[in-house]
């Protein structure tokens, strides 16, 4: 996968097992202080960390990343709010600025507020959508499965289906395995709901 997407993705993904539990040592080093990123050129979001000019709104990226990684869900939530109301995008950039959006979409879910955590993953899903090359179709089911797992982490089963159903319909005949992942852990996802809803015909 692109992006530092790929260690957030798989630290929250499947469905709101806590990232920090799921980390390795390597992925853990990657998100503490600039100074630890050097040696990783091929992910966009350290180069784009690494090359901000702004040593004050780096380190609190840096820091922003740091609480997210230690499961300090409403810490990390509280930083990125700051850095977005003090920064533009422009001085940001895309790169880390939707970084950050999936970062607080977690964070924001994984501290209960699923309601909010489906909106900033909702923009995330649209700005993906508009083209970004940086963003591969991994990516795009990544979200929709982190969506998914908020909706029904709030109760919103209806909502989870129909998220389901795009993501099975949208993605269903992709051969990449990050991908294919997705969409059988949605259909897995959906057979255990009709069954447990009583429908037990739709689910076999």
């Amino acid at each position: 996968m692109r992006l530092l997407f790929a260690l957030v993705l798989l630290g929250i993904v499947p469905y709101t097992a806590p990232a920090a539990e799921r980390m390795e040592g390597g992925d853990r080093q990657a998100a503490g202080r600039p100074g630890k990123f050097a040696g990783i050129q091929d992910d966009p979001v350290l180069q784009a960390l690494g090359a901000l000019e702004d040593a004050r709104l780096r380190d609190e990226i840096a820091d922003s990343a740091h609480a997210y990684y230690s499961s300090r869900f409403a810490d990390a939530h509280a930083r990125i709010a700051g850095i977005m109301a003090k920064y533009p995008e422009s001085a940001i950039g895309d790169v880390l600025y939707d970084f950050l959006l999936l970062m607080d979409g977690a964070s924001l879910g994984f501290s209960g507020k699923y309601t909010s955590a489906v909106d900033v993953l909702n923009r995330l899903q649209a700005r993906i959508e508009g083209g970004n090359p940086d963003f591969g179709p991994d990516n795009l089911a990544g979200v929709m499965a982190l969506k998914i797992a908020f909706l029904e982490a709030g109760s919103e089963t209806a909502s989870a289906v129909d998220e389901m159903d795009t993501l099975i319909a949208r993605f269903g005949g992709h051969d990449q395995p990050a991908v294919r992942w997705h969409v059988e852990s949605a259909m897995q996802r959906k057979a255990l709901l009709l069954e447990r809803s009583g429908n037990r015909e739709q689910a076999l």
